[in-house]
């Protein structure tokens, strides 16, 4: 069973344009603290993968911008522990960045989009993934909200800047602290 934060969204500052505009970065909660060796998943950016990582290197020197979950509790807590193994198998496949969309997939082996059939993800769309593949919506129109599920409409709804780590956290997300997610609840 996961404990303490596991399977939360995390978000710091400092990504952005010229300095001018602040996306935030995401990353999931892999242990039930921070201070544990690897407590993070996240997509750091062009020339890397989707990875576990340390406290030290999600931070980034940038300053910390909250604990959040689905705003659905009792949901969010049932799914906790499929939040963090599918992040852990998103990990695993050696995932590249795409800064113009939250995923990008070539042809799925069925009706759902697996890890090993994607190419490339966004730190905001590892976090989504791992939500709305677990049913917790996190954002979109009723019919393609799921990033999750194979097809071009769903792929499509996720292909644009209209959702940001930052306004994913802030317009669809519940925050539940601003402090460094330590120790267990």
């Amino acid at each position: 069973a996961v404990d303490g934060y596991g399977g939360y969204a995390v978000y710091r500052d400092g990504v952005g344009v010229n300095g001018v505009i602040d996306f935030w970065h995401a990353a999931i909660m892999q242990q039930p603290s921070a201070d544990y060796t690897q407590p993070i998943i996240h997509h750091p950016g062009p020339n890397s993968y989707v990875k576990r990582d340390s406290w030290t290197n999600f931070m980034a020197g940038q300053n910390f911008q909250g604990v959040y979950r689905h705003p659905n509790k009792t949901a969010f807590n049932y799914a906790q522990e499929s939040i963090v193994d599918l992040a852990r198998r998103l990990a695993a496949e050696n995932i590249e960045y795409k800064l113009t969309a939250q995923i990008e997939y070539g042809t799925p082996h069925g009706e759902w989009v697996e890890p090993e059939d994607i190419f490339a993800i966004r730190c905001d769309g590892v976090v989504e993934y791992c939500y709305e593949y677990c049913g917790l919506r996190v954002h979109g129109d009723n019919n393609s909200w799921d990033i999750s599920m194979s097809g071009i409409p769903n792929q499509n709804a996720h292909s644009n800047f209209l959702i940001t780590p930052k306004s994913q956290a802030q317009n669809y997300l519940t925050r539940v602290s601003l402090s460094k997610p330590t120790g267990y609840k």
